[in-house]
Formats: C-alpha cells, sequence, structure tokens
C-alpha cells in the first residue's frame, strides 16, 4: 500500500532533505495537494503537524482540523492518520473526535514511555502508530531521533519496538532520516531486517522512496 505524506510547516506544505528545518522544500497550500491526493486514488493520507513536532505549543491544531474534515467532506472511505506535537491522551481524544482515524505517536515514546505504553491500554492499539525516526551511524546502530528529528538520542530501535510489543503495538512508521528528501530509494535492508523479526507488527517504510 501506497501512503501518500503531507508535512506542514506555518500552514505550507513542504519537503525537508534529511530532516534539516533549514533545507526545506515549499509546496505552498496543502489543501490543494491534499485533494490532488483524494483524486488520485489515495485510501490513507499521513499528516505531520511538523511545527508542532518542533515545538508543540505551536501546534497548527485549526489547520489539521480543517484538512481532516476537507477529506471526509471528499471521501469519506479516506482514512487520515495524524502526527506531531501530540503530548497528551486528551490530545489523542481530541484528534479522533476531529475525524482522524489513526493517531501517529512520536517523541513522547521515547521521553515519556511510562506513560505513553498507559495509552495502549486505554485506547485501541489499532488506532496508534508508532513513529521511529533512525539515523543510521558508520558501526550501523539505528538510534532514535526525536524533536522533530532535532535532537538525537542513544536509544536504539530495536529496543523501543520490543519494549512497546509488549503492550500490543500493531503499528510502526519507521524512517531513515538520511534518506528522507534526498530520493535515494529505500533502505530495503533496514525494513526486511524489522519485518522479520516482528512478523506481528505492520510496518511503514518512510523516506527515500523514488519509484514503485
Amino acid at each position: 500500500m501506497i501512503i501518500p505524506a503531507l508535512d506542514i510547516i506555518n500552514g505550507n506544505a513542504v519537503r525537508l532533505y534529511q530532516g534539516n528545518y533549514q533545507a526545506q522544500s515549499n509546496y505552498g497550500d496543502p489543501v490543494n495537494i491534499l485533494q490532488k491526493y483524494i483524486q488520485q486514488g489515495a485510501t490513507i493520507i499521513h499528516l505531520v503537524d511538523l511545527s508542532g513536532a518542533k515545538n508543540p505549543k505551536n501546534k497548527q491544531t485549526s489547520l489539521i482540523n480543517k484538512l481532516i474534515q476537507k477529506t471526509k467532506k471528499s471521501d469519506s472511505k479516506v482514512k487520515i492518520q495524524i502526527g506531531g506535537g501530540i503530548r497528551s491522551a486528551l490530545d489523542i481524544k481530541n484528534l479522533l473526535k476531529s475525524g482522524a482515524n489513526r493517531i501517529i505517536l512520536g517523541s513522547i515514546a521515547i521521553t515519556h514511555p511510562k506513560e505513553t505504553k498507559k495509552w495502549f491500554t486505554y485506547f485501541d492499539p489499532d488506532i496508534l502508530v508508532l513513529a521511529l525516526d533512525v539515523y543510521i551511524d558508520f558501526n550501523k546502530n539505528k538510534k532514535i531521533a526525536i524533536h522533530g528529528w532535532q535532537k538525537k538520542t542513544d536509544i536504539q530501535l530495536e529496543q523501543v519496538i520490543q519494549e512497546y510489543n509488549l503492550v500490543g503495538l500493531k503499528h510502526v512508521l519507521c524512517t531513515d532520516i538520511l534518506r528522507d528528501g534526498a530520493l535515494l530509494g529505500s533502505n530495503i535492508n533496514l525494513y526486511k531486517s524489522i519485518c522479520q523479526i516482528w512478523p506481528n507488527i505492520f510496518f511503514q517504510a518512510s523516506g527515500g522512496t523514488i519509484q514503485l
């Protein structure tokens, strides 16, 4: 399945190069792009509030709600998964109430794992997507980055997946940051390895995709 992504900063659709906020391409009004995705047959659309991911105080709540409503009005069957700046159970409830189908949990899953794991019990795990953005170093260690890719950690990808697998994890969105926006092709070996280890989890591959 192909899931088109729409990353938004300050009201504009953008593409970052390797997660660098200073190296972004601007594509204008996200509403127009959203409509094109729907017209081209998208069944799931991936929305990311990068302003909110970098700083939750800058969440683009009204725009995100507008995009969700536009999607549902155009085609009620199209599903929306959304992330960026989600820091509480209330954030999740509000997004679900506005019409989102799946909620992406990124930085909060790393900085506050105890609280985040509770949400997998409180909510249906099928509506939660764990977003794990990784930098792969020279020793092939897959280290997690947080806060809109601005902060690197020493936490390993496999460690996080295993911990959340124990509380019912069903969906993981894994991004190879060094390939994201670089048009270098997807990191096939990365996704093969994690799919083999956790065949019970649905993995979404992100970063570098340039062709079918």
